[in-house]
């Protein structure tokens, strides 16, 4: 068993799988993180203190803006955007799990290509942080964007966030994997057709050395006939 296949085999939380971590790849890992979190994050804030309108209360809607693709109105959530049927403290407890869980998660890519992973694992933890925020203080979510023409409720930039993180983790993660797997194909296509050409390299000097010792053999029979 070669090397590649080696490393293909070590498993995640082993011994053999954190030697190969690189520290400089796991602090780049966390960069990218951080960034895109903290980014997100204010960016969330930023819009609702904006437009959000603090006399909105439970229930009640404060239009602000109509226009052809997007709109704002105030609403104070106390909700989920998905209704998961969790208690308040039962939100703060998942969202720390995302939080700590997506940040973890983040430091176990070895390579590049895993910081489109990254990123959408910081842009989930980033909404569900925003969210988090205003049920610490508020004790419900403002609300501030809708659409006009497909009106089904009303959400903030952690809601996107949410929902376009997870989107684009997964298809990275099925892209990536599908990278990965050709190149193991093709690697594997390479190897064999090497062993092959090397097989018949050996084989073909094998005759080579047979012909050349009958050659050898006639000459020598040739040689011991002339003489006789």
């Amino acid at each position: 068993m070669d090397n590649q296949t080696k490393k293909s085999k070590i498993s995640f939380f082993s011994k053999e799988y954190w030697k190969t971590l690189s520290w400089k790849q796991i602090l780049i890992n966390l960069a990218v993180y951080l960034a895109i979190y903290g980014i997100m994050i204010l960016i969330d804030l930023l819009t609702k203190s904006k437009i959000y309108d603090n006399s909105a209360s439970s229930g009640i809607k404060i239009e602000h803006y109509q226009g052809k693709i997007i709109g704002t109105r105030s609403v104070l959530h106390k909700g989920t955007t998905i209704e998961i049927g969790l208690t308040m403290i039962g939100l703060h407890i998942l969202t720390f799990a995302i939080i700590f869980g997506s940040l973890f998660a983040s430091i176990l890519f070895r390579k590049m290509n895993g910081l489109f992973i990254v990123a959408g694992f910081a842009t989930v933890a980033a909404g569900a942080t925003g969210n988090m925020v205003d049920r610490f203080i508020l004790g419900g979510v403002r609300d501030i964007f809708y659409l006009p023409w497909f009106d089904r409720g009303t959400w903030n930039f952690a809601d996107a966030c949410l929902m376009l993180g997870a989107f684009g983790s997964a298809i990275s993660m099925i892209i990536i994997f599908m990278i990965e797997r050709h190149k193991k194909d093709k690697q594997a296509k390479e190897n064999e057709s090497t062993s092959e050409n090397t097989a018949n390299y050996n084989d073909t000097k094998l005759e080579n050395k047979k012909t050349l010792e009958q050659n050898k053999n006639v000459d020598n029979d040739n040689k011991n006939d002339t003489t006789n």
